[in-house]
């Protein structure tokens, strides 16, 4: 039997076009299918699912959506074999990362995709983006799904979602994953490589909607005063920050800094450091000026990507509360860092 796919749309350039003022605006799921006669020769069947109407620019996707996005696939899991969300490139790595933890026991794929230039554009890469992701998508052996996680395709490469970073606005291959191998490279053929999550299939899966988007982030830059850093990490309504700081997580150590950081940590707001490079990860503790945060009890995140990390501080407030989410935010839940 074929294979079938659920094809989400949300918007993105991918299904955009030229307004009368000369910029892009997402147009709708028509626009794509007229576009590429191809769909008609996969060996898969395909169905679609509009999930945002009107189509948005996905700088205009937030955590809500991405409820949505969960709901649509909890419903029609029996349905299909898996699934493809067409999506603008600019969050896509924060939606593919919170459907990672969203999507808490997923045993089919779930590939997201979409493209630098419009369909409608004659050297866009829309089509081979869109087509090769229904192909991951759609792809079983004896009766096993190849892919059994939320993945990013883009330009050739399959990346894991809360792995995957937007890295540049201009090159096809957009997104990259600084610190974990890619999940495939896309030539002649579909090489499946060992590095995939595993799972026994299933016709259900359970999802996780509660998201707490009480969160702070922070960057520390050289000429920051300890004052600013004091109002960025005081805001009474927030209960976690995400604080990026230099190299292996180290920032400014001088007493008042010290001071701004032990009120924090009195104030019981979690802290979870990351670091400004853009591969590699936080060791606190290896260098003297990394002490503060590690005294005023923040948390390592390793070699998370910030998208990564933004996500699963939601989705840890939102399933558990500042006290127990501490047990989790050093561990790797769901393939999103090294420990």
């Amino acid at each position: 039997m074929k294979s079938k796919v659920l094809v989400i749309y949300t918007g993105g350039t991918i299904g955009m076009v030229k307004s009368s003022d000369n910029t892009l605006v997402p147009y709708d799921l028509n626009t794509i299918l007229t576009q590429i006669p191809e769909l008609q020769r996969l060996d898969c069947e395909l169905d679609f699912c509009i999930a945002c109407a009107p189509a948005l620019d996905s700088s205009n996707i937030q955590p809500q959506h991405w409820v949505t996005f969960a709901q649509i696939i909890q419903k029609r899991f029996h349905e299909f074999d898996g699934f493809v969300i067409l999506h603008g490139t600019d969050t896509m790595a924060y939606t593919a990362s919170a459907l990672s933890f969203m999507l808490e026991d997923l045993t089919k794929p779930v590939i997201i995709t979409g493209s630098q230039l419009p369909m409608n554009i004659l050297r866009t890469d829309a089509r081979e983006n869109f087509i090769t992701a229904v192909e991951l998508a759609s792809g079983y052996k004896k009766g096993m799904p190849n892919i059994s996680e939320v993945c990013i395709y883009f330009g050739n490469m399959l990346l894991r979602g809360n792995r995957a970073r937007k890295l540049h606005t201009d090159k096809f291959n957009a997104f990259e994953s600084p610190n974990y191998p890619p999940l495939m490279e896309v030539g002649v053929t579909l090489q499946y490589k060992n590095n995939f999550f595993s799972y026994e299939p299933k016709n259900t899966v359970n999802i996780f909607t509660e998201l707490d988007t009480c969160v702070g982030w922070v960057n520390i830059f050289p000429g920051m005063s300890a004052t600013h850093l004091e109002y960025a990490l005081t805001n009474c309504e927030v209960k976690g920050y995400i604080i990026q700081v230099f190299g292996m997580g180290n920032m400014m150590n001088f007493e008042e800094y010290q001071e701004v950081l032990r009120k924090v940590a009195n104030n019981g707001t979690i802290l979870y450091v990351l670091t400004q490079c853009i591969s590699g990860g936080v060791r606190l503790g290896k260098y003297e000026t990394s002490l503060p945060l590690l005294m005023a009890g923040a948390f390592s995140g390793s070699d998370i990507t910030p998208e990564a990390a933004l996500c699963k501080l939601m989705y840890l407030l939102g399933k558990y509360g500042v006290n127990k989410i501490k047990d989790f935010l050093g561990q790797s839940i769901k393939g999103e860092m090294t420990v």
